[in-house]
């Protein structure tokens, strides 16, 4: 990577439009895409084949707005249910020739290994993802942010980690995240700042 972008605040990129609401109190629409502590955000149910009782976290949806991944929580079917409270898997779902998603497919190896499991980001092409955490040969290494590309049989192969130069010294928070230029030269990384909390 020729450039590594660090951000220490909390960065949020998401797919949603500041809405005003009639119980808002003092909080007012925002007239840019800027999300403070006074937006208002509406979350959209998308239909029973992805929305469930259960909760489906971190949403990101390919450039061509056709493939969706997200995280459940605590579904029967993550990897480490059993093990840990509060786990969470990958689930994906395509759009179907009718523009609806179609039932959610949980992820299985070499993506889903480790407690808490995310997709960062998708390459326009579909061919290539971020996950959360490092990996070595598909194994857990700790944090950190890991490359997948789609190999000749749909498949994943085993998620590799980037070298990130002070990775572990910026990482001290609870919440992390990172993005890919489409070039593959830059990376954007996202972190809150103190260990154990919320900001």
């Amino acid at each position: 990577m020729k450039r590594l972008l660090f951000l220490i605040p909390l960065f949020y990129s998401c797919f949603a439009v500041a809405q005003p609401s009639a119980d808002t109190g003092r909080l007012i629409a925002q007239k840019e895409n800027i999300i403070t502590e006074h937006t208002i955000v509406q979350s959209e149910n998308i239909g029973r084949n992805i929305n469930s009782d259960l909760a489906e976290l971190r949403p990101t949806i390919s450039a061509d707005g056709k493939l969706l991944f997200f995280i459940c929580e605590n579904h029967p079917y993550n990897t480490k249910y059993n093990a840990i409270r509060n786990s969470q898997d990958i689930w994906y779902s395509e759009k179907d020739s009718n523009g609806n998603w179609t039932e959610a497919i949980h992820m299985d190896y070499p993506l889903n290994t480790y407690f808490f499991n995310a997709v960062f980001w998708i390459s326009p092409d579909n061919n290539r993802i971020l996950i959360r955490n490092a990996f070595i040969d598909g194994d857990y290494a700790g944090n950190g942010v890991s490359l997948s590309h789609r190999l000749k049989n749909g498949r994943w192969s085993k998620p590799q980690a980037l070298r990130i130069r002070n990775f572990e010294k910026y990482d001290r928070g609870r919440s992390n995240g990172a993005s890919l230029s489409q070039d593959g030269r830059t990376l954007l990384l996202y972190m809150t700042e103190t260990k154990g909390g919320y900001n």
